[in-house]
């Protein structure tokens, strides 16, 4: 990457510590997806794009080196974007808005890792690395 693409390269972070991935899954509840936890141990997400400095319109920023785009979020950032998604489950829940057994009835439990071009966010189930939960 250093040599094809040497901008988005140095937009990657540093690998996330033991300390940083620890304290993740412990503002989580849970234990993470081993390759999420393989891939903050490479990378702990991207460094943020500067405002205003963005490419051409139509060209993706640094540091969208994920498949569609998506940049790699932070231990931080994923445990920032988790607590969003755990607010936004309970305040829809407590309206009824939709039912526990919906997929937004398990936002608690999605773990959010990157972020796309537009306005999204890509997640992996952490049902998956639960004990006892398929």
């Amino acid at each position: 990457m250093a040599a094809r693409s040497p901008a988005d390269h140095a937009a990657l972070r540093p690998p996330a510590t033991a300390a940083e991935i620890a304290e993740l899954e412990k503002q989580l509840g849970f234990a993470l997806h081993p390759e999420l936890r393989g891939l903050l141990e490479r990378r702990n997400g991207v460094v943020e794009p500067e405002p205003n400095s963005g490419p051409e319109p139509g060209v993706f920023p640094a540091g969208n080196i994920l498949p569609l785009g998506h940049r790699l979020s932070s231990t931080a950032e994923i445990a920032s974007m988790h607590k969003i998604l755990v607010d936004v489950g309970e305040d829809n829940a407590e309206v009824e808005l939709w039912d526990e057994e919906d997929l937004t009835g398990h936002l608690h439990l999605c773990v959010p890792f990157a972020l796309p071009n537009d306005g999204g966010v890509a997640f992996v189930d952490g049902c998956s690395s639960l004990p006892g939960k398929l």
